[in-house]
C-alpha cells in the first residue's frame, strides 16, 4: 500500500503543479511521553549558545537496550533475529551526527533517532512494515518496566501510546511534513496490523479465514479512497509539493478509524465484556446515500469546474471507492453472521464506527482539518464530536454559499 500512496502522489504532483505553504506548527500537540534512558545517547557538545552553532553538529551513538521478556505484546523474538533487526536499522540510517537545528525539533536526541530510524528504513530502503520488529524499535525507545502494563488491553494500547508520543515533534522543510504525514499512515498500518494478529490469534478456525478475507477486502477499500481523496483535492488542497503531506494526514484518517474498530473487538476478546457504543444507529446504507450525495455534487459543479482532473475521472474514482467499501461491509456482515453473543456485538459496534467515520469524510467531502485546508473550509467541516444528527444534517455546500 506504501508504494501505492507514493505513485499516486507523485503523479498528482506533476499534474497540479509545486505551490508551498506555511504549515502550522505542531509543537502545541500533546502527548508529550518523557522518553527514558532506554537507549542512551552520547552527545560531545562544547558549551555555547544556540545562537553561535546553528550550523554545527551534535555527535550521537546508539546503546541497544536487552528488552525483558515481559515487555513484548506480539511474541519473544530469538537473538539472532533481533541482531538482524539491529542490523537493518543501523544500515538504513548509519547517523553518526545531526544538525543542532535539527535536532531542536525533538524532544531530545533519542527521539530523533528513533523518528529517522523509522523514515529511513520504511522510505529510504523501502522495507515492509514488520510488525515484531516495529514493536522492538519502539520498546527500545521506551520500554521503562516500572510504566508498563502487565498484561491485558492495557499493553495493546500502551504499544499505541508509544507511536503517538514519538509522532509529537515539530516539522522543519517541506520534506519534513511529507514524511511525517508517511510516517503516521506506515505506523497505523503497523498498530493495525498488529490488532489483526492479536484478533485472528484468538477467534476460531471459520471466524480467522473470515477475517483474513475482510482484511483483504479492506486494504483494497484503502487503496481506492486514497486514490478518490487525491483526484478530488489534486486541485485545491496543496496540490504540488505540500500535497503528500495531505495524502498522508487523510490515511491518518481513516487509518485511525480502522483502528479503533478493531481496537472495540480485541477489547471484547479479550476482556471478555464489551467497550460502550460510540456510533449506534450508523450503517453501511448511510454512508451509500452520501456516496451517491457526493456523485450529485460533482456532477451539479461541473460547469464552474477548473481543475487538472476531469469531472468524469473524479466521479469514476468516486464509483470505486464506493464499490470497494460496499465489498468490504459485504465481508463484514459475513463475518458477523458467525459471530455470537458479546463478540458478535462489539463486531457490529465496530462496524458502526467505520460507518460513522466514512459518512463524516463524505459529510466533509473529503477535505479534513489539516494544515492547508483553508479556514472558510475547516470551519464548516463535520466534527468527530457531533451527535448522530448533527452529521446526518450537516450540508458543506449550504455552509460554504452563505
Amino acid at each position: 500500500m506504501k508504494k501505492f500512496y507514493i505513485i499516486l502522489v507523485i503523479l498528482s504532483m506533476v499534474c497540479c503543479g509545486c505551490k508551498q505553504r506555511t504549515p502550522k506548527k505542531l509543537s502545541d500537540t500533546p502527548g508529550w511521553m518523557a522518553a527514558p534512558d532506554s537507549i542512551p545517547v552520547l552527545i560531545h557538545d562544547e558549551e555555547q549558545s544556540m545562537e553561535e552553532n546553528e550550523s554545527s553538529y551534535v555527535n550521537v551513538a546508539r546503546q541497544w537496550k536487552d528488552l525483558a521478556d515481559s515487555v513484548y505484546l506480539t511474541g519473544i523474538p530469538v537473538r539472532e533475529t533481533i541482531e538482524k533487526w539491529k542490523m537493518d536499522f543501523e544500515r538504513a540510517n548509519p547517523t553518526d551526527s545531526v544538525w543542532r537545528m535539527d535536532l531542536a525539533r525533538f524532544k531530545d536526541a533519542n527521539h530523533y533517532l528513533t523518528v529517522t530510524d523509522f523514515i529511513k528504513l520504511w522510505h529510504k530502503v523501502a522495507a515492509e512494515i514488520d510488525v515484531p520488529q516495529t514493536e522492538w524499535r519502539l520498546l527500545q525507545w521506551n520500554s521503562n518496566p516500572t510504566s508498563m502494563p502487565k498484561g491485558g488491553f492495557d499493553k495493546v494500547v500502551y504499544i499505541r501510546d508509544l507511536y503517538e508520543s514519538l509522532m509529537c515533534y515539530e516539522t522543519g522543510s517541506q520534506w519534513d511534513m511529507t514524511f511525517y504525514g508517511w510516517l503516521w499512515t506506515d505506523f497505523l498500518t503497523f498498530y493495525n496490523k498488529l490488532l489483526h494478529k492479536e484478533i485472528c490469534s484468538r477467534v476460531s478456525q471459520n471466524v480467522r479465514v473470515a477475517m483474513e478475507k475482510e482484511w483483504s477486502t479492506r486494504e483494497r477499500f484503502q487503496w481506492k479512497e486514497s486514490e478518490a481523496f487525491q483526484k478530488m483535492q489534486g486541485d485545491s488542497l496543496g496540490g504540488g509539493s505540500s500535497f503528500p503531506y495531505c495524502v498522508g494526514m487523510f490515511g491518518k484518517e481513516s487509518l485511525e478509524a480502522a483502528a479503533s474498530a478493531n481496537e472495540i473487538f480485541l477489547f471484547t476478546l479479550m476482556e471478555n465484556s464489551r467497550m460502550k457504543d460510540v456510533a449506534e444507529g450508523f450503517s453501511p446504507e448511510l454512508v451509500i446515500q452520501e456516496y451517491e450525495h457526493f456523485a450529485e455534487v460533482i456532477e451539479n459543479t461541473a460547469e464552474e469546474y477548473d481543475g487538472c482532473y476531469p469531472v468524469a475521472e473524479k466521479l469514476k474514482v468516486l464509483f470505486e471507492d464506493k464499490k470497494a467499501w460496499s465489498n468490504w461491509m459485504i465481508q463484514r456482515t459475513k463475518v458477523s453472521s458467525i459471530l455470537a453473543g458479546n463478540q458478535k456485538k462489539a463486531f457490529d459496534a465496530a462496524t458502526g464506527i467505520l460507518c460513522r467515520k466514512k459518512l463524516i469524510l463524505l459529510k466533509n467531502r473529503y477535505n479534513i482539518d489539516d494544515a492547508f485546508c483553508p479556514s472558510y473550509i475547516s470551519n464548516s467541516l463535520a466534527h468527530e464530536d457531533w451527535t448522530k444528527n448533527q452529521i446526518l444534517g450537516h450540508n458543506l455546500e449550504e455552509l460554504l454559499s452563505q
